[in-house]
């Protein structure tokens, strides 16, 4: 149950790596100074996303989706 569960967290942790890559390059695509803010200071990222939402909603999502994995997965190696 265990591996399972170090199996799910290290996806989790990818898929989150991924969409906050995904978020960086939408940064650096608007300006230099969103995407340095993005990658010096992670509230920036938050504020980002708010402000354009349209554009890294989906991103978001999937940096949401891999933290839950996560989650989930240090919930299940505790069990």
């Amino acid at each position: 149950m265990q591996t399972l569960a170090v199996v799910i967290f290290y996806t989790g942790a990818i898929i989150g790596i991924l969409g906050y890559l995904g978020i960086l390059y939408i940064a650096f695509s608007e300006s230099v100074v969103w995407g340095l803010g993005c990658l010096c200071a992670p509230i920036v990222v938050f504020f980002f996303v708010f402000t354009h939402w349209e554009d890294a909603k989906p991103l978001f999502l999937v940096t949401v989706f891999g933290f839950l994995l996560q989650l989930a997965a240090t919930f299940l190696g505790a069990a």
